[in-house]
């Protein structure tokens, strides 16, 4: 049974060859995460999304919007693009003054 945890650590898209096969992996983890009680058809589909969007540059292509499209309405979808760009923002300014500090 997947956990949220290996879903996350499925390959990016552009980080493999076959991109084929890192679709059957990424819906293979999206199927068994599906069959756990705390997980709504709506939550996977913003697991899905951020999974897709996080990566740089993002990879959100006509797969992922079928796969999100009846579930999640366009705010939504633009609500979850804001927080991870605020996040990624974030992120980069930690890593920043990370190694502004050690200098």
């Amino acid at each position: 049974m997947a956990t949220v945890t290996e879903f996350a650590h499925q390959p990016d898209l552009e980080d493999t060859a076959d991109i084929e096969f890192a679709y059957s992996k990424i819906e293979r983890a999206y199927t068994e995460l599906s069959l756990l009680p705390m997980f709504s058809e709506q939550t996977l589909a913003i697991l899905f999304l951020a999974k897709a969007a996080s990566s740089s540059p993002a990879k959100i292509d006509p797969h992922i919007i079928a796969r999100i499209d009846s579930c999640l309405s366009p705010a939504s979808i633009i609500e979850l693009m804001v927080w991870l760009s605020i996040q990624q923002l974030m992120h980069r300014l930690h890593c920043f003054y990370d190694v502004m500090d050690s200098i």
